[in-house]
């Protein structure tokens, strides 16, 4: 399937600029998708639900992302499972240099060739095990998973470089609030922003990117 006129059209959406390039390696990771779902359940969605609630829901952030991390940073995304938020951000930010943290064996294959078909080599590599195996630091770690911010901050917080950032995909509801809440009272030390994403294409559905460092 080309996924091109879909992944323009959001694109255009968010107001992101882009190349025929990245939206060539856009479209072969959603071909990789395409490719290894059938046998890997990697995501529930199709077609352009795939593209509206997983790739523009990651690339929302681009903005935020790219007032954070100057050129030749480095970030991971901490089970990166079926590649999302990392290879589409690693796509539209080309100055950085992505890590996939993955610790399935069948995951960390469609990772590594979902990296080779989309041309991202060797600014991306895939580390194939636990977090608290991983032994490197980076300027940024983001994750996008239901994972409470209190149970997660230890396990990532040892992946980040001095004045590292933590940036966690969250909705707006008050229970993510009350996550911050919960983190903060148990290390005040903390320093913990919000940043607003909006993906238009979600019928207004709206996200908070959760920024934690100290």
């Amino acid at each position: 399937m080309d996924y091109s006129g879909y992944l323009a059209s959001g694109l255009n959406t968010l107001g992101l600029t882009w190349s025929t390039e990245q939206l060539e390696q856009l479209n072969a990771y959603c071909r990789e998708i395409d490719l290894w779902n059938p046998r890997y359940n990697l995501v529930r969605a199709a077609g352009e639900e795939f593209v509206v609630r997983h790739i523009m829901d990651a690339l929302a952030a681009v903005p935020v992302l790219q007032r954070l991390l100057p050129r030749g940073s480095s970030m991971a995304d901490a089970g990166s499972g079926n590649g999302v938020p990392g290879i589409p951000l690693a796509v539209m930010l080309p100055g950085i240099r992505m890590v996939l943290i993955e610790r399935s064996g069948k995951r960390s294959g469609f990772l590594r060739n979902a990296a080779a078909a989309a041309g991202l080599h060797p600014r991306v590599s895939v580390f194939e095990g636990d977090l608290r195996q991983a032994g490197f630091t980076c300027d940024a770690v983001t994750f996008r998973a239901v994972a409470r911010l209190r149970e997660i901050y230890p396990m990532l917080a040892p992946l980040l470089k001095k004045h590292g950032v933590i940036a966690a995909y969250k909705g707006t509801d008050r229970r993510v609030a009350e996550e911050i809440t919960e983190l903060t009272a148990e290390r005040p030390e903390l320093t913990v922003r919000t940043a607003d994403i909006t993906n238009p294409l979600m019928d207004g559905y709206r996200r908070q990117l959760v920024l934690i460092s100290g």
